[in-house]
């Protein structure tokens, strides 16, 4: 799709948001200040399920995209 096209068809999207009288909000969703708190009820690590070399990445990819033997998250190394 080309970047214009695209542009208008947002463009587009949005105007009929606003002449139904919605409103939209948005903004950065404030996960710093709730890092501490979430790391004191779980461990990170326990999603990681894979980790493989930086060479297997396009297996590592095809392993998560796929969800093959139980994948959640992968860590590649270099």
């Amino acid at each position: 799709m080309n970047f214009y096209f695209f542009g208008v068809w947002i463009l587009s999207k949005m105007i009929s948001i606003f002449t139904r009288n919605v409103t939209v909000k948005a903004g950065q969703a404030p996960v710093i200040r709730y890092m501490p708190e979430l790391y004191r009820i779980i461990n990170p690590t326990d999603i990681i399920t894979h980790r493989e070399s930086l060479q297997n990445v396009a297996h590592a990819y095809e392993i998560f995209n796929a969800r093959a033997d139980n994948c959640i998250k992968v860590v590649l190394k270099p």
